[in-house]
């Protein structure tokens, strides 16, 4: 029973982990999506604009990253414990 709770546990703050860590993958991917266009001589049209979009989606990267390697995943025995 005691296994059972500290799966169940383990499991929990590994799906808050996930979610946090997606929705910073999303907030990324919307970053580097969008930003300045390019003119007709194949230039950027707003430079910095796009250098601050890749600065905010490395920042957001660097998040997830650092989420992923701080969380403790759940092992194949967790769940079990948890009967999935």
């Amino acid at each position: 029973m005691a296994a059972e709770g500290i799966s169940m546990t383990i499991l929990a703050k590994a799906e808050l982990a996930t979610n946090d860590v997606q929705t910073q993958v999303k907030r990324a991917e919307e970053l580097l999506a969008g930003g300045s266009g390019i003119n007709a001589l194949g230039i950027l049209h707003n430079p910095q604009e796009k250098l601050l979009s890749l600065y905010s989606a490395k920042a957001e990267i660097e998040g997830a990253i650092s989420l992923m390697t701080a969380t403790s995943w759940p092992s194949n025995r967790d769940y079990d414990n948890a009967g999935y």
